[in-house]
């Protein structure tokens, strides 16, 4: 029996990681994600900062009001910079939310405050992040940890689920799969699963309210 619906990504409270084979529409979902929040919400609600180390694609919404910045994989010193500021924010924000007395973005939301906007940061191919921009690689399992508290979310992408160590893979509540060559990148990233998705660009599996679906 097929089930028609859709999925939500909570991006308040939870890091995205997505890994798929080549071709198999890990740069398109970034693309529908990126359009999907550039329709719904207005700059003063999301800002979005792009690392692309892949198909260097995403460089098409560089000049979106929503867009902070691109950062291609030959620019060092502007992923630096961005990875500096990144960590600033994650510290004046659990400043912020101190004195407010709430413990994370998602109460700061939820008690009426508006004036501090969900940061969401892309990384196309994690591998090629890791070669290419080593020492902010190091950083990506203490801030992916600090941030998501404080409304930093992360998207990440990558061909092999072991682009990501065990310990900052804790980190990424949201896991999603599309179409792997090896079939044991399901377990990895799902927990047991004898389940494969259709053989075509854009098929997934996906862990939704504890069950594995497939989606497209």
């Amino acid at each position: 029996q097929q089930r028609q619906g859709t999925v939500n990504l909570e991006l308040s409270k939870e890091n995205v990681y997505i890994v798929g084979s080549a071709q198999m529409g890990k740069t398109v979902l970034l693309q529908t994600i990126t359009y999907g929040i550039i329709r719904k919400y207005s700059p003063q609600q999301v800002s979005l900062y792009m690392v692309d180390c892949g198909s260097l694609v995403l460089k098409i919404f560089e000049d979106s009001a929503h867009v902070g910045g691109v950062v291609l994989s030959n620019e060092t010193e502007k992923c630096k910079n961005l990875f500096k500021m990144l960590n600033t924010i994650v510290a004046e924000r659990k400043r912020i939310l101190s004195g407010k007395g709430v413990g994370n973005f998602a109460s700061y939301l939820e008690a009426g405050y508006t004036d501090m906007p969900l940061i969401a940061v892309l990384i196309d191919n994690m591998a090629a992040f890791k070669e290419y921009f080593p020492n902010q690689a190091d950083q990506i399992n203490s801030l992916t940890r600090e941030a998501q508290g404080v409304g930093i979310s992360f998207i990440v992408t990558a061909a092999s689920s072991n682009a990501l160590n065990y310990r900052a893979q804790a980190n990424f509540s949201r896991k999603i799969t599309l179409n792997c060559n090896d079939s044991s990148e399901y377990s990895s990233m799902l927990g047991h699963c004898r389940q494969t998705p259709r053989e075509y660009p854009g098929s997934g599996l996906i862990l939704f309210d504890k069950r594995i679906l497939e989606w497209q």
